[in-house]
């Protein structure tokens, strides 16, 4: 999952990191359901 924030945003992977914990704090959901959906639905984004 983080790999797909890497090089859509062009991340390191702390930075992909952080932004996966940012998502899931302002969605009020856990990590892995932000990182599920993000996978379900990258190439939407």
């Amino acid at each position: 999952m983080v790999t797909v924030l890497m090089q859509r945003h062009d991340l390191d992977p702390v930075q992909a990191f952080r932004m996966l914990v940012d998502a899931s704090q302002h969605s009020n959901t856990k990590p892995h359901e932000v990182a599920v959906w993000l996978v379900e639905h990258r190439r939407d984004l």
